[in-house]
């Protein structure tokens, strides 16, 4: 785990919500598309948020692909129940909230 990231750091996930989105999820594996826009909207998410992401307890690795826009993220799902990656990139802007604050408690 990173010590450069602290619990409020995860708020760049809900940051990056608009310019993600999910391109294929099985449990364990979840491949994320992003919009080039991410660099300019959400700069922040665009320059931390793979090292945000591989912080969070249960994430196994992070692959970053930018010629394919994509991130792949490898993670245990009996520690980050797949719902919530649902929630995370759904529509729903309370239930992302709801997941950030999830993963801050358990982080700390």
């Amino acid at each position: 785990m990173s010590t450069s990231v602290a619990p409020e750091d995860f708020d760049l996930l809900l940051q990056g919500r608009g310019h993600l989105h999910v391109a294929s999820h099985v449990p364990g594996r979840i491949r994320l598309k992003f919009d080039l826009s991410i660099l300019s909207a959400a700069p922040e998410m665009a320059d931390r948020g793979k090292e945000v992401i591989a912080a969070i307890k249960g994430i196994r690795d992070v692959e970053a692909n930018l010629l394919a826009r994509s991130l792949t993220i490898h993670y245990d799902p009996q520690v980050l129940p797949p719902a919530w990656w649902d929630d995370l990139y759904g529509a729903d802007e309370a239930a992302a909230r709801q997941v950030v604050e999830k993963l801050k408690a358990a982080f700390g």
